[in-house]
């Protein structure tokens, strides 16, 4: 039998690979929320139930920004992302670069270094609770900090990624992977009186620096 469609005629039977990536996820957006409530009706006790009521958290852990509490000073962000496929075929990684840090007057020995967050964390990027999903894309938390201790100075830049995953991601995707990049700056006085009201004379800076894709 002859056909004039020439899709037909050159694969009668379909056996041509596809041209879409059926098994893969291919990661088109990610930002980060650096002030305002989590996506997602999330929070951080979603991502970390087992801080939930510790002072890590804060006492409003569904909504990004500064905290401070007896203990702790430090931010909390949310990453969120926008990708096409599976999303559990996404991968996820963040990078902490260590500008200056410093407890109580003395240095922590980390400055001018390079770390991988997560795996420092010993939390798994793959799967709940660590790992969740906001409006179908994967995403991360985190409520990096300081002690709440006179003379501590820190500056942090963190890199968040999402990766394109999955078979055929390597030629169907646009993007291998899209990243944000966002900065925590901590800055406690040495003649802080800590009986003062939390948030009084602490310095706390956390800011979304730019995001892209490649």
């Amino acid at each position: 039998m002859t056909t004039n469609n020439p899709t037909n005629f050159l694969d009668p039977l379909g056996l041509a690979p596809s041209s879409k990536c059926q098994r893969c996820c291919c990661v088109e957006d990610v930002d980060i929320v650096v002030d305002g409530p989590f996506h997602g009706g999330l929070s951080l006790n979603d991502y970390f139930p087992k801080l939930v009521g510790k002072e890590e958290l804060s006492d409003e852990p569904n909504m990004a920004g500064t905290f401070v509490t007896p203990k702790f000073v430090g931010g909390k962000i949310q990453m969120i992302s926008r990708v096409k496929g599976p999303g559990s075929e996404c991968y996820m990684s963040q990078d902490v670069w260590v500008e200056v840090e410093m407890i109580n007057g003395r240095a922590t020995g980390r400055a001018n270094q390079n770390f991988d967050d997560i795996i420092k964390s010993n939390h798994d990027p793959t799967k709940p609770p660590f790992r969740q999903y906001a409006n179908g894309g994967p995403s991360l938390a985190d409520p990096p900090n300081m002690p709440n201790k006179r003379n501590t100075l820190s500056t942090r830049w963190f890199t968040t990624c999402v990766g394109s995953g999955g078979s055929g991601a390597a030629t169907k995707c646009k993007s291998k992977k899209c990243c944000a990049r966002w900065r925590l700056e901590i800055n406690i006085p040495a003649n802080l009186d800590i009986r003062l009201p939390v948030g009084s004379d602490r310095k706390i800076k956390l800011t979304r620096e730019g995001k892209w894709c490649q």
